[in-house]
């Protein structure tokens, strides 16, 4: 089932996930950091994007495997866009599925992905040809998408520094940063996709007893 572990604060869930990845074999440990949306725009900060919407989507794909979620107070106050909206900005595309460029372009640009030479962050795409290269931020190596036609011939996911391949897919799931653009009162908290069988350890409930999300 899905586990979600609260620490006391960013170090120590950082920590703590780090652990238990090397103890639990398989995708199944993510760390859900705060947005760092008071951060200037960086690596860093684009790496909390990642996180955060790598362990968000998790938690809207899970179903019964187990899957831990470790996390901290601030970051699980912070607000997200409800469950219907990321499902409509997530763009997934299949090996044989057919699909235009100009749709594929289109539908990125409205998720706010930024049209450049090459893919180095999350949030960029590029076209070569029949080969389109998308960084998704729910994943640390970017898409390449090779085209026949309209129809998708391959997937593969590589590394933007070497441009080599690391692994073929079937399937691309594109997810914006779904921490950014959305106003205030467009978000919901993070408790609200939790299903309710979730598990949560926490280190001392009396902590937190004062805090939104401990009621909910």
């Amino acid at each position: 089932g899905l586990q979600v572990v609260v620490m006391p604060d960013k170090d120590s869930a950082e920590y703590c996930a780090a652990d238990l990845y090397n103890l639990i074999e398989g995708d199944r440990v993510f760390f859900l950091p705060d947005s760092g949306k008071n951060l200037e725009r960086s690596n860093y900060k684009s790496s909390l994007g990642v996180q955060r919407t790598s362990a968000v989507s998790k938690i809207l794909e899970h179903d019964k495997g187990s899957l831990i979620i470790v996390t901290y107070p601030s970051a699980l106050e912070e607000g997200i866009p409800s469950a219907a909206r990321i499902n409509e900005s997530l763009l997934k595309l299949s090996v044989g599925d057919e699909i235009s460029h100009e749709d594929m372009v289109q539908s990125l640009f409205e998720s706010g992905f930024e049209r450049t030479d090459f893919v180095s962050e999350p949030g960029q795409f590029a076209i070569r040809g029949a080969i389109v290269d998308i960084f998704s931020y729910s994943y640390n190596d970017p898409f390449r998408i090779s085209f026949f036609g309209d129809e998708i011939d391959s997937i593969n996911i590589f590394d933007c520094n070497t441009q080599l391949s690391k692994e073929k897919v079937t399937v691309a799931e594109i997810y914006p940063d779904i921490v950014a653009g959305d106003s205030e009162d467009e978000l919901v908290s993070i408790t609200d996709i939790l299903p309710e069988e979730t598990l949560v350890w926490l280190d001392s409930s009396d902590m937190y007893k004062e805090k939104g999300f401990f009621s909910s």
